[in-house]
């Protein structure tokens, strides 16, 4: 029994048994804790990241069903060349989860254009480039999930920055789920 199958225990039977995901973000945090829900549910999962010796502790916790790759998710061509990979080595996946994201507090005094700039890239921009390509590849049927924050919903103190990201994420993710979704039959 793998670590992740005794962890979850058998309450992740939801249908992914020999598919394919791909997990944008896979190092320690909530990537490794969706990387550990997938392998519990037998779905092979290609476990992404910038930092590929984080994506590959993940791997070596869950075994076989995990496999590391390298992304950087601010270049386009980097995130299509790692999904024509997993295409061509699996098939279409089933889906993509994208949990990359970053926070760092400050006022809006205090908020310089830097601290602007990052949190827009890695919290909004990169979304976009990901979902954009992830959508041309995934089976039909499929998903692609983007993690967002409260912080997109609600405001709060020293996160100006941060919240205005993760309210366009959420703004992103609505508007392509209208655009992309399969008309209702009826």
């Amino acid at each position: 029994m793998s670590e992740s199958r005794a962890r979850f225990g058998d309450r992740l039977d939801v249908g992914l048994q020999g598919k394919t995901a791909v997990l944008i973000g896979g190092g320690p945090g909530i990537g490794q804790a969706v990387a550990h829900a997938f392998v519990a549910a037998d779905c092979t999962t290609v476990v992404t990241d910038v930092n590929l010796v984080a994506a590959k502790g993940t791997c070596d916790m869950l075994g076989p069903k995990a496999e590391p790759l390298h992304v950087d998710v601010l270049d386009r061509a980097s995130v299509r060349a790692m999904l024509a990979d997993v295409v061509e080595r699996h098939g279409a996946p089933i889906g993509v989860v994208d949990v990359v994201g970053v926070a760092r507090a400050k006022t809006f005094e205090d908020t310089k254009d830097e601290d602007w700039d990052v949190m827009q890239n890695l919290n909004l921009r990169q979304q976009f480039i990901v979902a954009q390509e992830a959508v041309r590849v995934i089976q039909p049927g499929g998903s692609y999930v983007a993690i967002a924050s409260l912080n997109g919903t609600v405001s709060s103190p020293f996160n100006i920055a941060y919240g205005s990201a993760k309210a366009g994420l959420v703004s992103l993710v609505r508007s392509l789920a209208v655009e992309i979704a399969p008309p209702e039959s009826g």
